[in-house]
């Protein structure tokens, strides 16, 4: 043993079995020490410890467990963490998968500081299925890692807005990886707070597209806010999303004011977008506002599953829900009158004449509101026995 002083080796377990422990206090090696917290935290052959002691040129530290375990504990390393002696053995067994745990939380820890979508249960599960199995009885238990995961994740995010006038979007949160994402932002002092995000590419690909499909969705989008308004194309045979708008409401001012700053960061870039065809619900407000920005030429396409929607509306406020519900002869002739959008527009009149034909004398009100609304218009009186027809709001071609 007086020719071990005399080596350069790395130390591992099995070496550590071999040699008595004392003995390691008089040898200048190499050994492993896994990092875990700068100056604060290390794990070297199964245990862990904190620092004790920043010595002039060394660092001394104890064993983790010195207060839940009483563990004497005492490591030594340089201060570049080379060279561990073990000045005072444990009062404890080791853990030899303790390295690999923490090199999991570590892993952890860094995808949770990065800015991503990830929720840490998603960070969690992806790391977890990278650690060998006999190491996971030795992993804290699920939540509690998750919840450590979240404490981190939130200690790097803003402050909570209490208002939209408190909200602001800068540095990386105005960014997606590298590239700017937040496009617009009308500012905490409108009282129609609007923020827009896309990336280059989006606008390209809005901008080349004929078509485009918008929609709202009021369940999505995040508090103080309306609505998450999106606008979809087609490119290559899928459907991507360019544009996410936040909404604070759904004027038609508000509606405007977005289509325009899309329309300008568009044009900064020299892309000019020029839709043909818009598919969107039922909502006089964007509609104009879309007419008005990019033209009357536009043309105006509802969706199938906006049609059902608004005839559901109004089902509930004529007080047919509970008939709909329970009655099947009634709610099948409801799906019928949805099923006029299938008919060539030729075939629409005449579809209606016969729904008109098989109409239950309770059932009128709903097919009245169907034809006046997306058929033939209504009447109105301009004389003492003279009407003139209003066109539907929403005529089927």
């Amino acid at each position: 043993m007086r020719n071990v002083a005399g080596l350069n080796y790395k130390l591992n377990l099995s070496l550590s079995q071999c040699i008595p422990r004392r003995y390691l206090v008089e040898m200048e090696v190499e050994m492993e020490v896994f990092v875990v917290k700068e100056n604060k935290k290390i794990i070297f052959d199964g245990y862990a410890y904190t620092v004790h002691h920043n010595l002039v040129s060394s660092l001394r530290w104890k064993c983790s467990n010195k207060i839940s375990k009483k563990c004497p504990g005492i490591l030594v390393t340089s201060k570049n963490y080379k060279n561990p002696t073990i000045e005072v053995e444990h009062s404890h067994a080791g853990d030899a998968n303790l390295e690999t745990v923490e090199k999991a939380k570590a892993e952890m820890l860094k995808r949770v500081s990065t800015f991503s979508t990830s929720t840490p249960s998603q960070i969690f599960a992806e790391v977890i299925n990278q650690v060998p199995e006999q190491a996971l009885t030795s992993f804290a238990n699920e939540e509690t890692t998750k919840r450590m995961l979240r404490r981190k994740k939130n200690k790097g995010n803003p402050k909570k807005p209490s208002c939209l006038s408190d909200l602001t979007i800068n540095n990386e949160w105005a960014m997606y990886k590298d590239e700017r994402f937040l496009i617009f932002d009308n500012g905490p002092e409108s009282n129609e707070r609007i923020i827009i995000f896309s990336l280059d590419e989006g606008l390209v690909h809005l901008s080349e597209a004929d078509t485009w499909f918008c929609d709202g969705n009021f369940k999505l989008c995040p508090e103080f806010f309306m609505q998450l308004y999106v606008i979809r194309v087609k490119k290559y045979d899928k459907f991507i999303t360019p544009i996410f708008c936040l909404l604070q409401n759904k004027t038609r001012s508000t509606y405007e004011e977005m289509f325009t700053a899309i329309f300008n960061k568009c044009s900064e870039n020299n892309f000019y977008p020029d839709p043909k065809i818009m598919n969107m619900d039922f909502e006089q407000a964007v509609i104009q506002a879309a007419k008005s920005v990019f033209g009357e030429h536009l043309l105006i396409q509802g969706c199938f599953y906006h049609l059902c929607q608004s005839t559901h509306r109004k089902l509930q406020e004529l007080g047919l829900q509970n008939k709909y519900n329970h009655d099947n002869v009634f709610s099948h002739y409801c799906s019928m009158i949805d099923g006029l959008a299938f008919l060539p527009v030729e075939k629409v009149i005449e579809g209606m004449k016969y729904l008109k034909s098989i109409c239950a004398p309770d059932n009128t009100d709903i097919l009245d509101y169907f034809y006046n609304t997306y058929v033939t218009g209504t009447h109105r009186k301009v004389g003492v026995l003279k009407f003139r027809r209003i066109k539907p709001l929403y005529p089927p071609e």
